[in-house]
């Protein structure tokens, strides 16, 4: 693990050696994603104090993009971000955004806490 730091991230050996703990985690599946993308609009909505929806055909779509191609949940919440800006930027004194792709099921991060269910 030490040799990889090293070799791949151009940490010096210095501070390979200060590192006391290194821990392999498994890849964030999309159900983790959406987990975290409903995190995100969830807080997004209380640091406006708007009332911000997105449904979970949208939510969905981009965690399978961030899974299948390495862009990961910084990505993932980027992209939500810039659906959101484009909406806040047409009306910017609008209380409730909606983001609804499909006709299917929207739902609020603050209705949705049932996040164990499959997707």
């Amino acid at each position: 693990m030490y040799d990889d730091l090293r070799m791949y991230t151009q940490i010096r050996d210095e501070i390979c050696g200060r590192i006391d703990r290194i821990i392999c985690l498994k890849p964030l599946s999309v159900h983790d994603h959406i987990r975290i993308l409903l995190n995100y609009v969830d807080d997004l909505s209380k640091r406006t104090g708007c009332n911000i929806t997105v449904d979970l055909a949208t939510l969905r779509d981009i965690a399978i993009k961030a899974v299948t191609m390495p862009f990961g949940a910084r990505w993932a919440k980027a992209r939500v971000s810039a659906l959101l800006d484009d909406m806040v930027y047409e009306d910017p004194f609008e209380t409730s955004y909606v983001y609804c792709q499909n006709k299917e099921r929207t739902v609020t991060a603050h209705a949705e806490r049932n996040v164990d269910t499959p997707y």
